[in-house]
């Protein structure tokens, strides 16, 4: 990896950070984490908790990492045919590897990732969602994000994203 690398994903969390801020506002706003009792006591709130659990794992992460491979394409200086042509061919890879139809290189490509993300970032958000305040989500899942991107970069650097 090289140190360009690191400046655009750098440059990615910067530009991420405005529309992260508000997606974690709205899930906080619509799926309260705390919520008051009878008694008066503040508890987590398991089931808003779960929603918002899954509302970021599904549409949360998937803008997310479509925006990404667009920014990181467009970083390295490819026109918007050739942005759409990187989004597509990740959906397109993803959708046959769900049913079935993977390539032996897409499948190579993808489970090492898919696992690694499994096992990171349900845990970033699950512990995002119920111990860090609304107002630092985004700055702990930039950071961990960062490190993602670099350890992704690695893992893929033969790939021409």
């Amino acid at each position: 990896m090289c140190s360009s690398d690191l400046i655009h994903f750098v440059l990615f969390n910067f530009l991420s950070c405005p529309p992260n801020v508000l997606w974690q506002e709205y899930l906080e706003e619509q799926f309260p984490a705390y919520t008051t009792d009878f008694d008066g006591k503040k508890r987590l709130n398991k089931t808003n908790t779960a929603k918002k659990f899954a509302l970021d794992q599904t549409l949360g992460s998937t803008v997310n990492t479509l925006l990404f491979i667009a920014v990181m394409s467009a970083f390295k200086g490819k026109d918007g045919k050739a942005i759409i042509r990187d989004c597509q061919r990740v959906c397109f890879s993803m959708s046959r590897i769900q049913k079935g139809k993977a390539t032996d290189n897409s499948m190579q490509d993808f489970w090492p990732l898919a696992i690694s993300g499994l096992k990171l970032w349900p845990l970033v958000s699950l512990l995002n969602l119920t111990v860090v305040p609304v107002n630092r989500r985004v700055i702990v899942g930039s950071l961990v994000g960062l490190f993602w991107g670099i350890y992704i970069s690695l893992i893929i650097s033969g790939d021409s994203l």
